[in-house]
């Protein structure tokens, strides 16, 4: 009896080890940012000149983000850009114009959409910062 008992309570153990480590993987992987920048437009180029585009990567690879970018024509409206596969369906919840624009995703839920730099940085950067 006492042999089972251990095993039960070594296999429990164990359960709950790999669903802590499981757990830190998933957690490490929540969220997705989704950058949208447009060859027209005049803050996205400042966002990249003045090193905001690599400080976002580099917070995002820090904090183990996945990041993904889109470029659209023209930032005033890009409805009928083509987005990826895996992330057309942003357009069915309202993703379509502005830019820079940032979406933070985890799974397929927006967790926060943005348009600018300075709304990245007091909105979605707190976010990654405390991931």
């Amino acid at each position: 009896m006492a042999n089972r008992r251990e095993f039960l309570l070594g296999a429990g153990g164990a359960a709950a080890t790999l669903a802590l480590v499981l757990g830190e993987a998933e957690a490490a992987s929540k969220y997705t940012l989704v950058y949208i920048s447009a060859a027209n437009c005049p803050n996205c180029s400042k966002f990249y000149y003045s090193g905001g585009l690599g400080n976002m990567k580099s917070l995002l690879a820090s904090k183990s983000v996945e990041y993904k970018s889109i470029d659209v024509r023209r930032f005033q409206n890009y409805s009928d850009d083509p987005f990826p596969s895996d992330l057309a369906w942003l357009k069915a919840h309202g993703v379509s114009r502005g830019a820079p624009r940032f979406v933070l995703i985890s799974g397929n839920r927006i967790v926060k959409n943005v348009n600018g730099a300075s709304k990245y940085n007091s909105q979605i950067r707190p976010l990654i910062e405390q991931s």
